[in-house]
């Protein structure tokens, strides 16, 4: 069977948007985007077939850890600011494996940094380099899987909701501001077309308001929170206190005030790389910017969060991928 499938391998998390032959509907999976290689004893005794986050993968010859079972702390890139190394390739193969059966023919999308793409040679090298032609063999948590890619393409990151929602861009000036897990990655759109030397990105992502978090919690408590408690604590504005109202209370103001704050660095961010924020049309995407929402509209209230923003890159590219191959098909 032909597959289409799209993956965002991003920084903090790997997303994957496939068509379904039913309806032409997109199913959408996501895991952390960490990988160790030769993991230890604990690692593979944390997992098994079943898995949806965490993964014990063999790949030429070599094992490792992928997801949520490789310590942040131990998983490894070959510079943590690239993405042309091991740990994409090794996540965006076990993406595709998820979701292929055995002899599936693929066509696959990826994103690249947009800098990376404007360069043809460059951009060419990085699918290469992340995506094997042929036939793919790989094991995932003990199941074998093989499957062919006959087509393969990339496209600019951040720019995946140009594909799927034209009518945001056609005629307006508008500014692109992916929030994802380490990045902020920004770009203006002038009627579809991408202004030349307007993309920036700074470490202004969902993370950084997470360590912030994380510093005030471990304070407060002189203790050493999980990154689960933390996302937790995030999600519903508070850090829980059982014993102290009072605590509980300051911590709601804490983490309220962190996420304005981080909405007014992004504003600041933009306005450091000349742009006009208050005339232009503003779309946020990315897993940040749900956490955000309610800062981004107070802020902005004629900005657009989109829709499945954290997939708004992978949907774009799966939309733009079968869009071309119908073309081709009926051309």
């Amino acid at each position: 069977m032909n597959r289409f499938i799209s993956v965002d391998c991003g920084k903090a998390d790997t997303k994957t948007s496939v068509l379904l032959t039913l309806g032409n509907s997109i199913a959408r999976s996501s895991f952390p985007t960490r990988v160790i290689e030769k993991p230890d004893k604990s690692c593979l005794e944390s997992v098994n077939g079943t898995g949806e986050t965490g993964f014990i993968v063999e790949y030429d010859g070599r094992v490792f850890a992928v997801g949520d079972i490789a310590n942040s702390d131990d998983s490894f890139t070959s510079n943590q600011n690239s993405k042309n190394d091991i740990t994409h390739k090794i996540a965006t193969l076990v993406a595709i494996s998820r979701s292929v059966n055995n002899d599936d023919a693929v066509k696959v999308v990826i994103g690249c940094p947009i800098e990376l793409y404007s360069n043809t040679t460059n951009r060419e090298k990085y699918l290469n380099s992340i995506l094997p032609s042929g036939r793919i063999d790989i094991t995932v948590n003990g199941i074998s899987k093989h499957f062919t890619i006959i087509k393969k393409l990339v496209l600019p990151e951040s720019l995946g909701i140009l594909y799927s929602n034209r009518g945001l861009f056609e005629d307006k000036l508008v500014g692109i501001i992916d929030i994802g897990g380490l990045n902020v990655n920004a770009a203006i759109i002038d009627n579809l077309r991408l202004v030349s030397n307007s993309c920036f990105t700074e470490k202004l992502g969902r993370r950084a308001i997470e360590n912030e978090i994380r510093q005030y919690a471990n304070d407060t408590y002189e203790s050493s929170f999980s990154t689960t408690e933390i996302n937790a604590f995030i999600r519903q504005g508070y850090i829980t206190d059982n014993f102290d109202q009072a605590r509980e209370n300051t911590s709601r103001q804490f983490i309220d005030k962190s996420l304005g704050n981080h909405v007014v660095n992004i504003v600041r961010a933009c306005s450091k790389h000349g742009w006009n924020l208050r005339n232009m049309n503003l779309v946020f995407i990315g897993g940040g910017s749900i956490l955000l929402k309610d800062k981004i509209m107070s802020a902005f209230p004629n900005a657009t969060v989109v829709e499945n923003a954290a997939y708004a890159n992978s949907d774009g590219f799966l939309i733009n991928l079968c869009f071309t191959e119908r073309m081709l098909t009926e051309g």
